[in-house]
């Protein structure tokens, strides 16, 4: 959608906060399918948007969105892992 297809800047907006929304809970759904439970967070946490229930389940939470990262960003992925294995 390009800018001048939002009649005001808060059209921009709430598309944005639409977008986003929709894209945490589709994340959420991720994780539970995989047996991860969480919870979205409330109050613009600084802490994220997602809160998992257990923290035991951290790394697997991390594998998760890292395999979705690589999966729609295959490019960026690759550089990521790239930097990380430079560093290590």
């Amino acid at each position: 959608m390009t800018q001048d297809r939002w009649a005001t800047d808060e059209d921009r907006m709430i598309y944005r906060y639409r977008v986003h929304r929709d894209l945490v809970g589709w994340v959420m759904q991720q994780l539970q399918a995989k047996g991860i439970g969480c919870d979205r967070t409330r109050g613009n946490n600084p802490k994220g948007d997602i809160q998992l229930q257990d923290t035991h389940d951290l790394y697997k939470a991390q594998t998760v969105v890292m395999e979705l990262h690589q999966q729609f960003n295959p490019q960026q992925a690759y550089q990521l892992t790239q930097l990380i294995s430079n560093t290590a």
